[in-house]
């Protein structure tokens, strides 16, 4: 026994030389293969590469033009934009975040049953993190929904019917300080977009003068329709880098400037327009009528210091916006002359 194990000690096993250079030659031919890869793209397809990284990456958005302001004779705003938050997300991104969440803290929850008291220390860990995660993601959308003022149940049945979109709008004119609480939420894809609303503060006064903008801060009554072109000014573009969420990162470049609208003057009178209005209101009451217009003129110029119609309505609540409402009589109604033909008669 002790010869055999002897002689096996002193037997050298063979090397096989032609085996290990053959190893160490495939190992260094894709060694090689690899660095000329990344050289050739490094610089024969730089550009493309770079091309398409500004694809995933780099945005060229709108820069909302500042709406120019209507003022009366004393220079007293009559309409004016403030600077508001339009909310919007990637439903596809946002959805499809729950539902990982979801599936991965079910797998682990089953793993950890079929496991039974074979569950190890790092496998809980593992399992409780999955918990929070999707604990945190469920509260974090039930409050972007109360801040939104809808129900979650509400906001997750509009983005499951856009969930094969990659945009979509969860609340517009929102204040810059809901928005920021929303943002501080941090849920996938979800980013605000500056835009701007109207405001009209005389309200329901000069609202059939002034007229409103839509949702779009298009010009659709009065004033605002009829000098659209000279109030609503250009819109701007600027070059911006996104992350993977849509968020924005650094602004890169600014590709053309906005332009913002001009002001306009009227000669109305906030005062007088007040007045004319409160005494055409109380006396359309007082005599049970339908509709009423009433018109202060400046016999020695011709201008029109104030012009009030009946019935009325606030153009800063869309919510009542009814036709017969903001139809301005004074103009678009046919009247009969009367006693003013008298002179000529």
């Amino acid at each position: 026994m002790k010869s055999r194990r002897s002689r096996r000690k002193g037997k050298a096993f063979p090397i096989y030389r032609g085996r290990r250079f053959l190893l160490m030659s495939l190992l260094l031919f894709g060694i090689v293969i690899l660095l000329v890869r990344a050289a050739y793209l490094e610089i024969y397809k730089q550009d493309f590469l770079q091309a398409e990284s500004d694809k995933r990456q780099t945005r060229v958005v709108a820069i909302p033009a500042y709406r120019g302001m209507i003022l009366d004779r004393n220079g007293d705003a009559l309409a004016i934009s403030s600077p508001v938050k339009t909310l919007v997300c990637n439903p596809q991104k946002l959805l499809h975040q729950r539902e990982t969440l979801q599936q991965t803290f079910a797998k682990m929850r089953q793993d950890l049953e079929l496991q039974g008291n074979a569950v190890t220390n790092e496998q809980r860990g593992q399992y409780e993190a999955a918990k929070q995660k999707i604990k945190k993601f469920e509260a974090n959308f039930a409050k972007m929904a109360s801040l939104l003022n809808i129900s979650r149940a509400d906001l997750l049945q509009r983005l499951e019917k856009v969930r094969n979109k990659k945009f979509t709008y969860l609340g517009k004119n929102k204040s810059p300080e809901l928005a920021q609480e929303i943002l501080d939420l941090k849920l996938p894809s979800v980013r605000a977009q500056q835009e701007y609303q109207r405001f009209y503060p005389m309200a329901e006064t000069a609202a059939h003068v002034i007229g409103f903008t839509n949702s779009n801060a298009k010009g659709v009554n009065g004033i605002e329709r009829a000098l659209e072109t000279e109030l609503a000014g250009k819109k701007g573009t600027k070059r911006v880098v996104r992350d993977g969420q849509g968020k924005l990162i650094e602004n890169i470049e600014l590709l053309h400037e906005m332009d913002p609208g001009q002001d306009i003057t009227l000669s109305l009178d906030r005062r007088l327009q007040y007045v004319t209005y409160k005494a055409l209101k109380t006396r359309v009451f007082q005599l049970d009528a339908e509709t009423g217009a009433a018109v202060v003129l400046d016999t020695q110029t011709g201008e029109i210091l104030a012009m009030a119609s009946m019935p009325g309505f606030n153009p800063n609540d869309r919510t009542k916006l009814k036709p017969y409402r903001y139809r301005n009589r004074a103009v678009a109604d046919m009247f009969e002359a009367g006693s003013t033909m008298k002179p000529l008669t």
